[in-house]
């Protein structure tokens, strides 16, 4: 899913003069890793017993993540299973707490 604010960089970088499209091509390339590596994500986690934990995402916000479960879009194989809505910790907060 593409951001508003990922789409306006683009649209920037697309007006400014370039060496050639090449570079062009790279600094967009480049733009969108490092803004997508810095946005937050949510995912469904679902426990389905007796089958595996399922990860479902990752969705642009919370409640997009909650119409998934709403709609069926995120299911289970059995019985009994329950989800969480959740956020993946980046690296980085896991090193801030050693």
């Amino acid at each position: 899913m593409v951001r508003p604010k990922e789409r306006e960089a683009v649209a920037k970088l697309l007006d400014e003069p370039a060496d050639s499209l090449n570079v062009m091509a790279a600094n967009i390339i480049i733009t969108i890793d490092k803004m997508r590596a810095d946005r937050t994500d949510w995912y469904v986690l679902v426990h389905d017993p007796g089958v595996c934990l399922h990860l479902h995402g990752p969705y642009i916000t919370k409640h997009k993540a909650e119409v998934a479960v709403k709609n069926g879009s995120v299911y289970a194989a059995s019985p009994g299973a329950t989800c969480t809505i959740m956020q993946l910790m980046k690296e980085q907060e896991l090193d801030s707490e050693a």
